[in-house]
């Protein structure tokens, strides 16, 4: 019995998902990458046919190879308006919501500063009375 593999893995693989999975794999990475690599070696074997070749018309070539240099930073420009796009989407919709919540926000910090005032009026209001009486009864004696 095998001890690499844990206890609670099975011992021996299923042929049926083995199969499929090896089919998957074929198709989803093996696939797109063999023709993602034959279009960057035809790419590159065109460039390097075009410098190669004695044909005397260097700025058509040198034109074809700038197009071949500004498409992948267009694609990256592409791809960072589209993600600016969405980020100003997002906070367009966000933005309709914080009225709501900064309403709220609000309210609550409201009502925390009326139980606040009124905590510290009722702790203050003792101190108060008696320095209000002590006042009163100095002003009392003066008079007289």
């Amino acid at each position: 019995m095998q001890k690499d593999r844990p206890d609670f893995l099975p011992q021996s693989r299923n042929p049926l998902t083995q199969r499929e999975h090896h089919r998957e794999v074929l198709w989803q990475i093996t696939l797109p990458m063999a023709v993602g690599v034959l279009l960057v070696l035809a790419a590159a074997t065109g460039v390097i046919w075009a410098g190669v070749a004695n044909t005397g018309d260097v700025s058509k070539w040198a034109d074809v190879s700038l197009i071949w240099l500004i498409i992948p930073l267009m694609l990256a420009a592409l791809l960072f308006l589209g993600l600016l796009a969405g980020l100003v989407y997002v906070l367009a919709l966000g933005l309709r919501r914080v009225p709501f919540f900064m309403y709220r926000v609000q309210v609550f910090f409201k009502q925390v500063s009326l139980q606040v005032r009124k905590v510290s009026n009722g702790a203050v209001e003792p101190v108060m009375r008696v320095q209000s009486l002590t006042a009163a009864w100095k002003a009392l004696w003066r008079r007289r």
